[in-house]
């Protein structure tokens, strides 16, 4: 995963976690019951999901997601629209 995110870095928290064979992990915390990868998870400012989706996400799906997520950044007064690097 390091070397994918070294040739396209992402600008948002990617969570990686190693667990025992058997062992649900943080996914399940996040609605991922049958253990499915991928599974995505948005989750707000307060760590509330948000949308979850199990399996590979279409582009425009991904878009759309990005899209939410710009959306749950509160405006800094610093930077008003939270789609512009401050």
């Amino acid at each position: 995963m390091k070397a994918y995110l070294s040739r396209r870095p992402v600008r948002y928290p990617v969570l990686l976690e190693t667990v025992d064979y058997g062992e649900s992990g943080s996914s399940a915390r996040y609605g991922n019951s049958h253990g499915v990868l991928p599974y995505s998870v948005l989750l707000d400012a307060q760590g509330r999901v948000v949308r979850s989706k199990s399996g590979p996400l279409t582009a425009a799906e991904l878009s759309a997601l990005a899209g939410r997520a710009a959306s749950l950044i509160p405006a800094h007064p610093s930077n008003p629209d939270p789609e512009t690097p401050a």
